[in-house]
Order: structure tokens, then sequence, then C-alpha cells
């Protein structure tokens, strides 16, 4: 069973489109992804550690799921994914790396810890991108969050929340009530009082 991607392994395969990773996997190694700009969507398995670069100059990148074994993610391990708009960090990652999202300018990043772990990297958000802390998570996918100045960082005119993703659905909107109906999209949420419990909505693409 496949454990490790050695460093560099598939540096600069600008062809390759599809990745799945298996659930034996524990390790990535440092470039290991390096500028393979076709691939869409990554589910990264078994994964326990990214190495640094992993994944850097991914530009086709727009799905990108991160496991509840993930522990470590390398110095800028997903720098220059440009069109990456939404990632969950489980509470169980425990280092990321300086500039580990770097340049990916339409990235929010849903932590479902209530504050930065202490182990990350002071520069592990050095693009300044929108940051959720406290968010409730179910099969990957985000479920809700607290509108709360002191939970969602990062935001102004330029730096917008971005639509959360969930494989196989569409983003509805925002609904006050866990399964109610949209009342506010990721663009509107600065009418929201402090302290409103927010519920995605998503509709099934089959």
């Amino acid at each position: 069973k496949l454990q490790a991607i050695a460093d560099k392994a598939f540096y600069g395969c600008s062809a390759l489109e599809e990745v799945r990773l298996p659930m034996s996997l524990t390790e990535i190694g440092s470039y290991a992804f390096y500028r393979c700009i076709a691939i869409t969507d990554l589910d990264l398995g078994g994964t326990a550690r990214v190495g640094d670069a992993a994944f850097l100059g991914c530009i086709g990148l727009r799905q990108l799921t991160l496991p509840d074994s993930l522990r470590e993610i390398g110095k800028q391990s997903f720098r220059g994914c440009v069109w990456l708009e939404a990632v969950v960090i489980p509470n169980t990652v425990e280092t990321v790396g300086a500039h580990a999202f770097y340049g990916c300018p339409n990235l929010t990043l849903f932590l479902t810890s209530e504050t930065v772990p202490e182990r990350f990297d002071e520069r592990w958000n050095s693009s300044y991108r929108p940051v959720v802390y406290g968010t409730t998570v179910e099969n990957g996918a985000v479920r809700s969050f607290v509108w709360d100045t002191d939970k969602v960082r990062n935001l102004n005119d330029s730096n917008r929340l971005s639509d959360p993703i969930q494989v196989g659905y569409s983003f509805v909107g925002w609904s006050t009530t866990e399964g109610g109906e949209a009342e506010y999209t990721s663009e509107t949420l600065s009418k929201v009082s402090n302290g409103t419990t927010l519920y995605a909505l998503y509709k099934s693409d089959s």
C-alpha cells in the first residue's frame, strides 16, 4: 500500500489532471506536485503531513479537502493556488508553515479551532485572507459558524468571504435557522448581527 509520495515525485507534470490519494497514504513530500497546473480537485486521503511547497503553483486547483488525519502543512504548500476559494482546516492540524496559502487571492480559510493554534507559523496566512474560527464541519464541508468580529477576521471591502464548498453540491446561501431558507449570500453578511449563528445551505448537483 502506498504510504508516502517522494519529494518532487510529480514535479512540473503539467498534463496531470487527476490524483486519487489512498487512505493508506501518510506523507506527501516537498515539491511533490509542484506546478501540476491541470489538477482541479484534490482529496488528500489519509495524509498526515504535507511537505514544503508540495502543491505550489497548482493554478488549476479549485477544490481541496483536508482530512482529519492531517497534522502538518509545510511552508508554501499551497502557495499560488490562485483559484482556491474555500478550505476547511480541521482541528487535528497542529502546524502550518509560513506562506502556506500565500498568493491565493480568492481564498477563505474555515478553521474548526476557536483560535489560531500556537504552533501555526506567525506568517501562515501571510496574504491576510479571511479566516473564520469555530466552524462546525460535517463530512468535510462547512455547516455553521457564529458571525462574530472576534471569530471572523480579515474582512474588508477587498477581502470578502468566499462561498463554502461541498463536493457534489452547490452553495445556496446562509440561513439563521438550521434547515431554513437562504437569507444571506456571502456578499451580504455585513448586515448580520454579531453573535448570530449562520447555517450553510447546499443543493445537490445531481
